[in-house]
């Protein structure tokens, strides 16, 4: 099964504690690893069709934590179920809307003949007019039809209406099999779970303990006391924070490191 992560900070904020995690949990997805991080206003995406555990280019980021420094992070390990491991089919996508780049991630495996002969047959009423796979993932696809469907609301939609577009979207695809996703402009992240686990845990001050993972530890007593952090991932990461099981079929934003609950 693939793994996600995404990491949304009230602040310019070092992220690779999570990613050296997701990391070791390469071993069990040895088909690709990507990242995309929000920095000084742009996405810097790197990926490789590799397992990230034997990168030399994942083992010079971490090295270099500076590196991996931003708002807004996502990150995807994969294990190939649809298409052939190579750069175009690993994550993260990124695609251009109303001035804006969106990056994408996806955990599951969706039935990719059936979508395309019910977009063929006017079924599943989604038309790729503006944005094509460029590869030939499930996952690929499934964006490329939430990305048409967003574009169809216009630039001034408001973000009840997005929120409400990206529901309605991510519920028809997801009668297509399995769905989790990760969805960012960089400014908000959006999560949405069907069919596999995905947890969400909040950190924010006052940081009493250091966090602990199986094998890493960090400390963050000397955080400053306004810095806030929520983490996004498809298993627990840590052994002593509180994460939380996100509900099926239903579409989490979060921002400036805080679940956003209206």
């Amino acid at each position: 099964m693939c793994e996600l992560l995404s990491i949304c900070c009230n602040k310019e904020t070092n992220i690779s504690f999570s990613f050296k995690i997701l990391k070791e949990h390469s071993i069990r997805n040895y088909h690709g690893w990507g990242y995309a991080y929000f920095q000084r206003n742009r996405w810097i995406v790197e990926k490789e069709p590799v397992m990230a555990l034997t990168s030399e280019k994942v083992g010079k980021i971490i090295t270099n934590p500076k590196m991996l420094e931003g708002k807004m992070f996502i990150s995807h390990i994969r294990y190939a179920s649809v298409g052939k491991q190579t750069v175009e089919n690993t994550h993260p996508f990124n695609r251009e809307l109303f001035d804006k780049t969106w990056v994408f991630t996806h955990n599951g495996h969706l039935n990719k003949r059936k979508i395309l002969e019910d977009m063929q047959k006017g079924i599943l009423r989604t038309s790729l007019e503006n944005y094509q796979p460029e590869g030939e993932s499930d996952s690929e696809l499934a964006f490329c039809v939430i990305m048409e469907e967003m574009r169809k609301i216009g630039e001034e939609a408001t973000e009840r209406e997005l929120v409400d577009t990206l529901n309605d979207i991510a519920g028809t695809i997801s009668e297509y099999g399995s769905f989790n996703f990760l969805l960012s402009d960089g400014e908000k992240m959006y999560a949405y779970r069907k069919g596999n686990t995905l947890y969400y845990v909040e950190r924010e001050p006052p940081y009493t303990e250091a966090i602990k993972s199986e094998s890493k530890e960090i400390e963050l007593l000397m955080k400053p006391v306004e810095e806030r952090a929520v983490i996004v991932a498809t298993v627990p990461l840590t052994k002593n924070e509180k994460w939380i099981n996100m509900g099926e079929k239903q579409i989490y934003e979060f921002n400036e490191g805080s679940f956003s609950k209206d």
